[in-house]
């Protein structure tokens, strides 16, 4: 497999480097040099450096790894394992997997995301149709969030006006919809989530709906 850097400014192809492996990933870390590919066939992380072209040893995590995202408060990279319903937390100093917290039988943890201070973890348990609410650093969960039917990706976004009502349609698998209407009131930040199996189907149009986040 190769990976291949895009120039976002033209939306063009720059380059593209070949020995990863990989299966999914996350973000860049904030040097936007570095960064891991998940393989999902071989159940591990591969560090890669953009500017090098190249791919370090690969680390081993949970089985199933899907989804991963960079914690530039602690200088960690956590990766979610659909299959083995765990967390797999990566020292980005050592590259080493310092904590596997478990996530609960059955839950299928795929999408992550923090929240803009980094104080919350939200987990994705697409099995259990909900998102978790988990402390950073013991990953305990404070709270969760029901959802629709077999949530995958999710991220933050921004609300660009305060006095815009946001119209949006929610469109199932089964074709079925249903238009709501959201009214901000000041400059709130808005979690996103999506239906993985319609993301799969149609990588265009995909479930999502919209909840103020405090």
């Amino acid at each position: 497999s190769t990976m291949s850097v895009v120039n976002v400014s033209t939306n063009t192809q720059i380059s593209t480097f070949a020995g990863g492996g990989g299966t999914g990933g996350g973000p860049l870390m904030s040097d936007n040099i570095h960064g891991y590919a998940l393989s999902g066939g071989s159940d591990s992380a591969r560090p890669y450096n953009v500017d090098a072209g190249t791919f370090g040893s690969a680390i081993s995590v949970g089985s199933g790894p899907r989804v991963g995202i960079l914690n530039e408060a602690q200088n960690n990279y956590i990766v979610s394992n659909y299959s083995g319903d765990t967390l797999s937390v990566i020292d980005t100093n050592s590259n080493t997997v310092v904590s596997s917290p478990s996530t609960g039988a059955g839950s299928n943890p795929f999408g992550l995301a923090f929240s803009n201070d980094f104080s919350q973890l939200y987990v994705v348990e697409s099995a259990l149709d909900r998102v978790s609410v988990r402390n950073p650093s013991t990953y305990a969960v404070a709270s969760n969030i029901t959802v629709g039917d077999a949530p995958g990706i999710i991220a933050f976004g921004p609300v660009e006006s305060a006095t815009t009502s946001v119209d949006f349609t929610l469109t199932a698998a089964s074709s079925s919809s249903a238009d709501e209407t959201l009214a901000d009131t000041g400059q709130n930040t808005y979690l996103y989530f999506a239906l993985a199996s319609c993301l799969l189907i149609a990588p265009a149009v995909y479930l999502r709906k919209r909840f103020p986040v405090k």
